[in-house]
């Protein structure tokens, strides 16, 4: 029968999900993910990357530094 009330530490949930890729040195990532849906043609693409999610944290990266940061004035993270 399995535990009816698993404790799981903040350590333990720190280690569930690791970051996948390449990470910069120094760079801190948010606690939550961006997750969305994409076109099934877009999705099949991505999908057929060997690194897709380095691919897709720079991608996203390059678009929101070039659309969003740079608009406000704000500095690269």
């Amino acid at each position: 029968m399995a535990n009816p009330a698993p404790v799981q530490t903040p350590e333990f949930l720190k280690k569930q999900f690791k970051p996948q890729g390449e990470i910069p040195p120094g760079t801190v990532l948010a606690d939550k993910p961006v997750c969305v849906k994409l076109p099934v043609e877009v999705d099949a693409a991505v999908r057929s990357l060997s690194k897709s999610s380095d691919w897709l944290r720079r991608v996203i990266c390059e678009a929101a530094q070039k659309e969003l940061l740079e608009q406000s004035g704000s500095e690269s993270p």
